[in-house]
């Protein structure tokens, strides 16, 4: 058990350090200015200002969460004890096994009817589905190989 505890803390550490780089990288993009290139501001500009806070508070407030979830659970020993359980329960774990890979499936194959799509509007933006496309395809053999052969 103290094994799964120093997991939990392991988590708890790593969820703090994304929010700290999450903060640091939204102050420092607060800093950069692309109207100093053209002196003009446009909708583009205020839109990817609107993008960006809202993409900062959806990873911190997860985070925030998560790290509340952790300190919670590592504070009652039956409450670790519960977490371990559902964490390693074989049910939860072939459901979650079973629609990821059905999910990312349906992802690559919305991506490639993407790509014929974006093939008749935009260059740039085809060839960036595309790599996106190789390397989510990539990323999903090469893993289901890793642990095909792990577990």
């Amino acid at each position: 058990m103290e094994k799964f505890k120093d997991s939990l803390k392991f988590k708890r550490n790593m969820t703090i350090v994304q929010i700290l780089v999450a903060i640091i990288s939204f102050i420092l993009l607060s800093f950069y200015d692309s109207n100093k290139i053209d002196n003009q501001l446009n909708f583009t500009d205020s839109f990817m200002d609107g993008f960006r806070l809202g993409i900062f508070f959806a990873i911190i407030i997860p985070c925030v969460f998560g790290v509340i979830k952790y300190q919670r659970l590592m504070l009652d020993d039956k409450k670790v004890r519960n977490e371990y359980i559902k964490v390693n329960d074989e049910r939860t774990k072939n459901i979650v096994y079973n629609a990821s890979t059905a999910m990312i499936r349906f992802l690559l194959s919305l991506m490639l009817l993407s790509l014929i799509v974006t093939s008749f509007i935009n260059i740039t933006v085809f060839l960036t589905l595309l790599i996106v496309t190789f390397i989510a395809g990539y990323g999903f053999i090469i893993l289901k190989a890793y642990y095909s052969k792990k577990l």
